[in-house]
């Protein structure tokens, strides 16, 4: 259950050194919250590709090993984090070569080894995309442009929270959006941001759809919560919610919060891209607040 999966992404290698990390100042940027702000290196001399682990948290993998540094040769895949790696040349040798990137959900040892196993999957792109989806396909990418810019803001955390919401409801089709982070001494998910354009006569989220993606830490759709037997709880409880999703918070020690989104009006309305955008946010969102627990600990330091 994890539809809208991040699309590939193609990276030209030029000669020298490229970094890879979730920060922009990297040559080779993947918002995702499996990679360090600066995480590994890719040397290219005009032959030779060689990979190097900077000192990651979660490393740098090759064939499932985890390797400080390696020479790649065209068609080696290498994993740093959750994020796979694909070293392609194309038809031309002579070319420069590109890395392919697919951040992979990787539930389990078995699952990592399967994806390493084969090369990362191209998602393609409709056969015919009307004016419609051309113009959703563009606001969703000015919304992650603004978005990344936030992050880099000074913003307070409570503001930057806002605003990714805020961001998120002018290209969503939703009624409602919820995001929740967990209090540190109940263990509960508390709302930190909350917006309803409509008028739902019950709580203002459902805590059925928050506590499964919270179990699950992982990203989930519903067509319709009333009649989904697969959340827990009593379903009376959201008996004005049809379609939802909801995406984990997890800056990579775990979930510390949830996105989440719903319409009260209409059943089955969120599409995969709808999901890959409510990803995208959750881990800016993620890094946000993985930032500010920095800075105030820093602070506290030097008090």
């Amino acid at each position: 259950m994890n539809p809208g999966e991040a699309e590939e992404r193609a990276f030209p290698l030029s000669i020298g050194r490229s970094t890879i990390g979730r920060t922009r100042d990297n040559a080779i940027c993947c918002v995702h919250k499996s990679l360090s702000r600066v995480h590994a290196a890719v040397e290219f001399d005009g032959k030779r590709v060689r990979v190097v682990d900077l000192e990651s948290k979660n490393g740098v993998f090759v064939r499932g090993k985890r390797v400080q540094a390696l020479d790649l040769v065209d068609g080696d895949i290498f994993r740093c984090g959750d994020v796979s790696f694909l070293l392609d040349r194309g038809d031309d040798v002579a070319s420069e070569p590109k890395m392919s990137a697919v951040a992979q959900t990787m539930p389990s040892p078995l699952a990592l080894e399967q994806a390493l196993s084969r090369r990362p999957t191209r998602i393609p792109a409709p056969a015919v995309v009307g004016d419609e989806d051309d113009g959703r396909y563009r606001e969703k990418l000015f919304v992650l442009v603004r978005a990344s810019e936030l992050l880099a803001s000074d913003l307070p955390i409570e503001r930057l929270l806002e605003e990714l919401v805020v961001l998120a409801a002018q290209v969503l089709e939703v009624d409602r959006l919820a995001l929740l982070t967990l209090d540190e001494e109940s263990l509960e998910m508390v709302p930190r941001v909350l917006k309803s354009f409509v008028g739902a006569k019950t709580a203002p989220y459902s805590q059925r759809v928050v506590d499964w993606v919270v179990d699950h830490g992982s990203a989930a759709t519903f067509a319709d919560v009333t009649k989904d037997r697969s959340l827990p709880g009593d379903p009376r409880t959201d008996a004005d919610v049809r379609a939802a999703m909801g995406v984990p918070i997890d800056p990579g020690a775990g979930t510390v919060g949830v996105l989440y989104g719903d319409s009260v009006t209409r059943a089955d309305v969120f599409r995969p891209d709808d999901v890959a955008l409510f990803r995208a946010i959750a881990n800016l969102a993620a890094v946000g607040i993985e930032n500010a627990a920095f800075r105030q600990s820093e602070r506290a330091r030097v008090l």
